[in-house]
């Protein structure tokens, strides 16, 4: 992959902006595509905002990227048919409140199916050894025919020569 990054920041802002290609001659279907991230963190007191986009072209390509993505896979790559923006949170809202939040929301881009992980968490410090939580998660995931008592796994034969004979 080849690609170029830009960064800005000033007092509470950071900006950061990547785009890249890759070239894949591997892929039957045309080899490498297109990648871009857009990225903003605003930090004051004790408080971290960050917001994200990112765009992961179907035929990107690119086995040693550690990217912002969802942790569906494609032709076995994270990084690869997908965009998507996510939100987070990390702060202290009162002296002993700790709050964390994270909304991710994406879509692959072959089937068109929108998917989001929502994450919240908080912590109050009652005593210096006493920190009780709480949090929340909850994910959609596309896995085609959904429903209850599915199975998610396609169903595959072994062939193993030291297996006994079932005839």
């Amino acid at each position: 992959a080849v690609g170029a990054d830009m960064s800005w920041g000033r007092k509470w802002s950071d900006l950061f902006f990547e785009v890249a290609n890759s070239f894949d001659n591997a892929n039957p279907d045309g080899g490498g595509g297109p990648a871009a991230l857009l990225r903003h963190t605003a930090t004051w007191n004790s408080h971290e905002i960050e917001t994200s986009l990112r765009y992961y072209d179907r035929r990107y390509a690119n086995p040693f990227a550690r990217p912002i993505s969802a942790p569906d896979e494609f032709d076995g790559q994270r990084a690869r048919d997908e965009t998507g923006g996510r939100l987070r949170y990390n702060g202290t809202i009162l002296e002993r409140w700790r709050m964390r939040a994270f909304f991710d929301t994406w879509s692959t881009l072959s089937q068109d199916v929108v998917q989001m992980r929502l994450f919240w968490r908080n912590d109050v410090q009652v005593l210096d050894w006493l920190i009780p939580g709480i949090w929340l998660e909850y994910q959609t995931r596309s896995i085609g025919e959904s429903g209850r008592d599915r199975c998610f796994d396609e169903g595959y034969e072994i062939d193993d020569p030291t297996a006994p004979s079932q005839e």
